[in-house]
């Protein structure tokens, strides 16, 4: 092989390879890997028809829902990029970062449009592709996504990207100064998603649930690594998460990895012993939980093997918290649960890659087994 995948090559290669089985999906519909493909490759020939072209920007305004999968896996295999916004900014904010990244289409999910409406006639140059997708008819001068995909060819779009053409631009808090464009290549996306693989051991039998907002590089990470090794994508489609519904979730769709924040923990650990009995809770893997961006493993546990996360027979475990790029450097961010007193024995394979902090699980571990227990 000459090059590494893209993502949406690796899409249309479990297209190839697990056709029939769910690829992506939220909590109310699901895609086989067929269909996903068809449905990205037929929006990234919508995309070109409208008057887009390599390297031009498409910014994204949605909740989490799973037309977020077929438009990554659409601006890849379009040599387009991918401009995520956050759904909590207010219009002005929008208006900068599309502004800024000099967006040539807006997609929008039609609970979401009036804050595009208010600011299209404040842009210097209003993005010439308006799209919306959703239940409600799109308002005048937006054209409907489900109509585009319908008239879009169902062929690959060709044109391949190269490695260091960007795939994404995903924009800074501005804490510090107005938000600025993290620029991520089709190559370091791939290498990052592999490595992950790896290190993590995933493979085509997993069943992740992607919790953190779609337009964040929490999800946008963990969903390529799913993709590129044939996992089954869910994303949690709801505005906000219901801590009864997250656990019921957990068990009911055998969700074999997620990545949660302390906060997501505290709310199903406040959850009566009832409840959690009622909705299996011990059904839930020991496995899925991690504290956001790392996950947890035992201190023996090796690359290839399945991970054991924060099982209750792994006290103390390990947390890796990964650096997180950005336009202002790497920095390294770390759940709050306590400094490791020592090194684990062996480095992950991530640590030759990207940078690797390693704390101590015991409190990750304890919290675990409390919602296994029902009590």
């Amino acid at each position: 092989m000459s090059r590494l995948l893209n993502l949406g090559d690796a899409i249309s290669a479990s297209a190839h390879r697990f056709p029939d089985k769910v690829g992506a999906r939220d909590l109310s519909r699901s895609l086989s890997y067929r269909q996903w493909n068809e449905r990205a490759r037929r929006l990234s020939n919508a995309l070109l028809g409208l008057g887009l072209s390599r390297g031009d920007r498409v910014a994204i305004l949605a909740y989490n829902c799973v037309e977020w999968l077929e438009m990554y896996a659409a601006t890849a295999k379009a040599s387009l990029v991918a401009v995520p916004v956050n759904f909590r900014l207010v219009a002005t904010e929008i208006r900068h970062i599309l502004q800024d990244a000099g967006a040539r289409a807006v997609v929008v999910q039609d609970e979401l449009v009036e804050r595009i409406e208010e600011l299209l006639p404040d842009l210097s140059r209003p993005p010439p592709a308006l799209i919306q997708f959703g239940r409600r008819r799109p308002p005048r001068g937006f054209h409907s996504y489900e109509d585009l995909l319908a008239a879009g060819a169902a062929e690959e779009p060709g044109g391949d990207a190269l490695a260091a053409d960007p795939w994404t631009m995903m924009y800074t808090s501005g804490t510090t100064g107005r938000p600025k464009g993290a620029v991520q290549t089709h190559q370091s996306a791939a290498t990052i998603a592999l490595v992950t693989d790896l290190d993590f051991g995933f493979t085509a039998g997993d069943t992740p649930l992607l919790v953190m907002p779609m337009c964040h590089a929490n999800s946008l990470y963990f969903f390529a690594a799913f993709a590129y090794c044939g996992a089954t994508c869910t994303v949690y489609d709801r505005r906000s998460v219901d801590p009864e519904e997250l656990l019921r979730t957990l068990s009911e769709e055998h969700i074999t990895f997620t990545s949660l924040v302390p906060t997501h923990y505290i709310t199903m650990l406040d959850l009566p012993p009832a409840v959690r009995r009622r909705h299996r809770a011990r059904d839930v893997p020991s496995d899925p939980t991690s504290s956001s961006p790392g996950s947890a493993r035992s201190a023996g546990s090796s690359p290839g093997r399945r991970r054991s996360g924060c099982s209750t027979r792994a006290a103390p475990t390990y947390v890796r918290a990964r650096s997180v790029s950005s336009t202002r450097g790497p920095r390294t961010r770390s759940p709050a649960i306590g400094t490791s007193p020592r090194r684990p024995p062996r480095l992950s394979v991530a640590s030759t890659v990207r940078s690797a902090t390693w704390h101590a699980a015991t409190r990750t571990a304890s919290i675990t087994s409390w919602i296994a227990s029902g009590t």
